[in-house]
């Protein structure tokens, strides 16, 4: 893996990402082996499902997964031990992106954009007042919060059942064309578009 700042402006940076094969292979590996053990597909009995074929068939969902979860660490890692203070989250550079391989393409590369804190000095005289204010928060707001912090960094399963809380990964595929992507959608929302569908 190798990460590069780059400081053209006082408040604004580019932050390079490239991971290698070697960086993400092991936890797709293992998660594949986690699958072996769980998926239940006609015609094996549990836990014997060959190891070839949950690659062929969840292959590029699990290394998608892994890359953006190994991605999310390194940056934030990378912030922390070098001290950046920035202000709001680093941001994809979509101008810096190309689109990616996932079944061939063996390094990746990101970019983002960072926005730093200046230095300042805040210079009050004896007798200069400041205002504090308190900040009350709902019942209703915390929670949205919570699980909103849930599912952005806790960990991904694979459960035999799925709740309504749960989200679906899969790939989608243009009928007539070559655009494909692997993705996440929320079941509570698919059952929205269902339910709106059937009236």
């Amino acid at each position: 893996m190798n990460i590069t700042l780059n400081q053209n402006e006082t408040t604004n940076a580019n932050l390079k990402v490239v991971l290698q094969e070697a960086d993400y292979a092991p936890k797709v590996d293992e998660k594949i082996k986690e699958y072996t053990k769980k998926a239940q597909i006609k015609g094996f009995r549990p836990g014997k499902v060959p190891a070839g074929l949950i690659r062929k068939m969840y292959g590029k969902s699990i290394l998608a997964e892994e890359i953006n979860g190994l991605l999310s660490k390194s940056v934030n890692d990378y912030i922390k031990e070098n001290n950046i203070r920035i202000l709001g989250e680093p941001l994809p550079d979509e101008t810096k992106q190309n689109a990616i391989d996932w079944e061939n393409q063996k390094e990746f590369e990101f970019d983002f954009e960072l926005g730093i804190l200046p230095d300042f000095e805040l210079n009050l005289t004896d007798g200069e007042t400041l205002d504090a204010y308190k900040i009350e928060l709902d019942e209703e707001t915390i929670n949205q919060v919570h699980e909103h912090l849930q599912r952005q960094y806790g960990e991904t399963a694979n459960p035999e059942t799925s709740e309504a809380t749960d989200y679906l990964s899969g790939e989608l595929r243009q009928v007539d064309g070559e655009f494909k992507t692997t993705t996440l959608l929320p079941i509570n929302k698919i059952k929205k578009i269902r339910s709106s569908l059937s009236v």
